[in-house]
């Protein structure tokens, strides 16, 4: 049986997923170690993450030990990724979707909506901050940093009224009480990759790589195989209010997509076809170029 050294990042949330990683490979004949690997977003988490220079903060520290052969493969949240299949690196294998909505969390109230003018909204991502600013402008947005429990113990201690996060993290660690509200991907359109975990190798290593093509769920890459061509052409970056979601039921496809500035200003689409392909994707990220020429700019040159 082969043996794989996993690299992952020390989080609760990192481990769970790095842990449904080797139960898949495991069902195909291959055993693995974990090696958790401390990031540079690990080490900074008191920093509003659009404030650290630099780009892929969560993962570059990994990709480094992939690179050195410290580690066989690397398991990442895809949102993190910000160079997908850059030269010597490949995704060979992308999984199975979760729930790629935001997730509204809190003590008091039950929905976004009912929160009162004023209320401490916790987000540290500027997308939503943006669709924030968009959907209640009256509410107070406070930066939060840390791994879910730390976001949680801050919000049931009565520092936020409320939290914006990532619904696929609670789901996936057993939290799904805690969410009092799923927010609309109209409203609030996910960072593209989000929901979606990947296993990362040496492009080098082609045997390898056709071990793990195996748990490669085919649906989840056409989709986001479209939802990185939006964000190419748009070329915002990751630190930047663009959201982009595909999601695909039966053969129709379902396009969201938002670019925003930290005012709440923005422009939003969706679109629906069978059989969608990366094409539609750049053609509605150029019709948005152009309607939206001055946000566009904003993003590019902040």
């Amino acid at each position: 049986m082969i043996e794989l050294k996993v690299g992952t990042r020390k989080s609760a949330l990192a481990l769970n997923q790095t842990d449904k990683v080797i139960k898949k490979l495991s069902a195909i004949g291959i055993s693995c170690r974990i090696v958790e690997i401390t990031t540079r977003g690990d080490t900074t988490g008191d920093m509003p993450i659009r404030n650290i220079s630099g780009s892929g903060i969560f993962v570059s520290e990994i990709e480094r030990q992939l690179r050195i052969k410290e580690i066989d493969i690397a398991v990442h949240s895809l949102k993190d990724l910000t160079d997908i299949n850059n030269n010597d690196l490949v995704i060979s294998a992308i999984l199975q979707r979760e729930n790629p909505s935001d997730a509204f969390i809190s003590r008091d109230y039950p929905s976004l909506e009912s929160l009162p003018p004023g209320a401490v909204v916790g987000t540290s991502s500027v997308r939503r901050i943006s669709q924030l600013k968009a959907f209640r402008s009256d509410l107070n947005i406070k930066d939060i940093r840390g791994n879910v429990d730390t976001r949680l113990k801050k919000l049931y201690c009565g520092d936020y009224s409320a939290l914006i996060m990532a619904a696929a993290g609670l789901i996936r660690l057993g939290l799904k009480d805690k969410i009092k509200q799923i927010m609309d991907i109209d409203d609030f359109t996910p960072v593209r990759g989000q929901g979606i975990i990947v296993v990362q190798t040496r492009k080098e290593d082609r045997e390898l790589n056709k071990i793990i093509e195996k748990i490669d769920d085919i649906d989840t890459r056409n989709c986001f195989e479209i939802e990185l061509a939006f964000t190419r052409v748009i070329n915002g970056g990751c630190l930047t209010p663009v959201g982009v979601c595909c999601l695909k039921k039966g053969d129709l496809y379902t396009l969201y997509a938002y670019i925003g500035d930290i005012s709440g200003r923005n422009i939003k689409r969706k679109i629906e076809k069978k059989n969608m392909t990366t094409d539609d994707a750049m053609f509605l990220a150029n019709q948005m170029k152009k309607e939206g020429r001055d946000i566009i700019e904003r993003i590019k040159n902040k």
